[in-house]
C-alpha cells in the first residue's frame, strides 16, 4: 500500500503532547529512550501510521533522532513498517497487540539482563573471595532466581497470550 508523503503536519493538542511526554518520562524510566516512548505512544493513539518526518514535526524533535530511535522499537516490535509512501519514506504503526509487545520487550530484555546477572553472580560465587559474605551472595542468588523465575511466569501467563 503506498502513501502520499506528508510534509505539512499539524501540531499536536497541548494535551496529546502532554500525555507524549510522559509515556516518555515513564518509558526512559525501564531503560528505554525518552524519544523511543514518546515515538510510541504518538504511533499508538494516532488514527494513521506516520513517517519519519511526521514524527519529526508532530515531537518537534530532528528527523535524525526518530531515525536512530526507529530500529530499536521494530527490534523488539512495539511498532511496524506498514505502508511504504513515495521515494524512501516508510510509514510506521503501532503493535496492535499491545500485550504482545509488552511480553516482547519483557522476553527479549528484561529476562536477558537478569539471567546475565545470574550467570555472573554464579562465577562469583565460584570464585570464593574470602573478602566476599557468601551468605549474602546466596541470599542475592535465591532473590535473583526468584525473580527469574516470576518474569518467566508473567512472560508465560494468559495476559500475554496472543
Amino acid at each position: 500500500m503506498a502513501k502520499k508523503s506528508g510534509t505539512n503536519s499539524p501540531s499536536l493538542s497541548s494535551e496529546t503532547q502532554d500525555f507524549v511526554q510522559n509515556v516518555g518520562e515513564f518509558i526512559e524510566y525501564w531503560g528505554f529512550k525518552n524519544v523511543q516512548g514518546r515515538i510510541w505512544a504518538l504511533l499508538y493513539i494516532h488514527k494513521e501510521p506516520l513517517s519519519s518526518i511526521e514524527l519529526a514535526q508532530k515531537l518537534k524533535v530532528s528527523k535524525a533522532l526518530v531515525s536512530l530511535a526507529l530500529p530499536e522499537l521494530l527490534q523488539f516490535d512495539v511498532i511496524q513498517e506498514c505502508a511504504r509512501g513515495t521515494g524512501r519514506t516508510v510509514y510506521y504503526a503501532p503493535n496492535p497487540n499491545l500485550a504482545s509487545a509488552i511480553r516482547t520487550v519483557l522476553k527479549k530484555r528484561e529476562l536477558q539482563l537478569i539471567k546475565k546477572t545470574h550467570i555472573s553472580l554464579k562465577k562469583l560465587e565460584k570464585s570464593g573471595k574470602n573478602t566476599l559474605d557468601s551468605k549474602r551472595i546466596e541470599e542475592l542468588g535465591r532473590f535473583i532466581g526468584e525473580t527469574e523465575s516470576i518474569l518467566t511466569g508473567l512472560i508465560d501467563s494468559p495476559l500475554f497470550e496472543v
